[in-house]
């Protein structure tokens, strides 16, 4: 395992996304010592099997998981995250956006104490904030997975197939094994979520609800307990 090494890994099916989205990460400041590596995945039918295939082949310590429409606005990104696995080795996972409690219905935007900041692309520019808060991090049960960020190699759950709640289960699964899952303040956000003028078309809207269900069969009696 090396210490020092910075992995980005990223499934691509839009080179002119992923262009951006490494030509963002290429600008970051990189503290001394510490380099970066680049893992892009293609042919992604299950993020969760790529996910730990990158994982297992990596050597880098610390793992950024990346949609290829995520922009790193933050340039002192790196710096920030290290500091927040600085503070207590129990911090295991970091994320930009998510829920204190999972709601019953395990969608974490539909939950109560929602924290965070994107800036998000659609059809024209939004800022979604949630609640603030003045400690350097928030404990949290679930993020999303347009960007996030880990200090421990713990497998995907690939009975989660496809594209939706697999950063979900990955949250529950941190948490079961005594670790923390964080999202830290952010006085401006620290992401771009470009996702442009794509929709939800019907096949879209059945694999989300198929896979809350599958999510639910097999972590819906940990939501009562974590």
């Amino acid at each position: 395992m090396n210490e020092q090494t910075i992995a980005f890994i990223c499934c691509v099916n839009n080179e002119n996304h992923y262009n951006e989205c490494k030509n963002h990460i290429n600008h970051l400041y990189v503290p001394a010592g510490f380099r970066i590596e680049h893992i892009p995945l293609y042919n992604c039918e299950n993020i969760t099997v790529e996910y730990n295939k990158a994982m297992k082949n990596s050597k880098a310590k610390y793992k950024v998981y990346i949609h290829q429409d995520c922009f790193i606005l933050n340039k002192t990104f790196i710096p920030n995250f290290l500091k927040v696995f600085s503070e207590d080795e129990q911090n295991g996972m970091l994320g930009v956006a998510g829920v204190k409690q999972l709601p019953p219905s395990g969608v974490w935007w539909e939950g109560k104490e929602c924290y965070g900041k994107v800036i998000e692309y659609r059809q024209s520019y939004n800022y979604l904030c949630f609640q603030e808060f003045e400690s350097q991090y928030v404990d949290v049960h679930a993020v999303d997975g347009l960007v996030v960020v880990t200090q421990y190699d713990i497998e995907w759950d690939e009975r989660i197939k496809g594209f939706h709640f697999y950063d979900t289960s990955q949250c529950i699964r941190f948490i079961k094994q005594g670790l923390n899952v964080v999202i830290p303040r952010q006085p401006m956000p620290w992401v771009l979520h470009f996702i442009g003028k794509r929709g939800t078309n019907n096949q879209d809207f059945r694999e989300f609800h198929q896979l809350r269900k599958k999510f639910l069969h097999l972590y819906g009696d940990t939501l009562k307990y974590i």
